[in-house]
Order: structure tokens, then sequence, then C-alpha cells
């Protein structure tokens, strides 16, 4: 199910909607910004070697936000997980690789689609997802985040931005709006 919500107090035209069960081979990654795209060629390095894949867009997964007014190749450190979805049913393993593969259930998420450069914008577009989702009362957890890179046209990117949202029944542990 997909629902498309709009809000007069927000800019976002944010979706709502199911992502289907994935499975993936994922790498997680602890360094510089600059170093993002080369961990992202060996994963699909990695993919397309063990003859599974990829079957669709490189995923990134956050566990926290990147502040806008830091430029993203400046960043000393990042920390997140690289997801490459893959088409197979038995598990490959890495070969003594830094890679797993890992199988992901479907889940509701927030999403919005960013088309612009990965500016000071792109970053400061995050804070507004997260301000609306708390004036429209959807629960969610801490500033995790995935981006979807949609596209590639110069320095033009279409990406998706997915901000997982807790399953009602999750409403009673207060583990909700936790930025």
């Amino acid at each position: 199910m997909t629902e498309v919500l709009k809000s007069s107090n927000a800019k976002p035209a944010v979706t709502i909607r199911t992502l289907p069960a994935m499975r993936a081979a994922t790498f997680g990654y602890c360094g510089p910004a600059s170093e993002v795209s080369n961990a992202f060629a060996k994963l699909e390095a990695f993919v397309q070697g063990a003859g599974i894949g990829p079957a669709g867009p490189l995923l990134c997964s956050y566990s926290q936000l990147i502040e806008p007014s830091v430029q993203p190749i400046a960043a000393d450190r990042v920390q997140l997980e690289l997801l490459l979805m893959v088409p197979v049913t038995r598990l490959i393993e890495g070969h003594g690789q830094p890679f797993r593969m890992r199988r992901f259930s479907s889940q509701r998420a927030a999403c919005f689609t960013w088309r612009g450069p990965l500016s000071a914008a792109f970053r400061a577009q995050h804070q507004e997802i997260f301000c609306w989702l708390e004036q429209e009362g959807l629960p969610y957890q801490g500033s995790r985040h995935q981006h979807a890179f949609l596209a590639r046209d110069g320095d033009i990117w279409t990406v998706e931005i997915r901000v997982p949202l807790l399953p009602f029944a999750d409403l009673a542990s207060g583990t909700v709006h936790s930025q």
C-alpha cells in the first residue's frame, strides 16, 4: 500500500510505502567520506564476481544524519552500511572478504525523492523530512535512514531518501521520535 501524505506545514512530498523484503550483499564501512565510492566499487565487484547480481540500486544505510553545514567530501569519518540487492535464494560467503549476505524483512518507510546535486541542500532535506514526520505523528526511531541511488546525470542525482517507520505495535515501548 502506498500513501502520499502532504501537510500544509511542511515542504516535502513524502510517500509512505512498504518496502519489499530483499536479499542483499552488505559491507560495513567506516572511513573518509571521500572513499565511499571506492567501497561501493568493491561491493559491486564482489557481487559481480560471485555471479549473483546486482538486482537493484545501490543502497546506503546511515545510523545518523550528516550535518548540512559539513561538506560530505570533507567529513573525516562516516559510518554506514552499503547494500546491493541480489536475486539469489542461497547465501554466499564473502570468502574472507568484509562482505556479508543478509535478508531484510519488508518494512514501512517514509520516502522522498531528491533530484539535484548532493549538496548542503540535500542534507538539509533530511532535517525537513524528520521534522515533517514529527509534525505528522509518524513513529520512527532516531535518525536512521537510507539512500537508494536511482540515477545520475553528471552532478545531478536521483536519490530516494527512506526513513524506516516503527510498527504501530512498537508505540507502547516508548521508542518513538528519539532524534
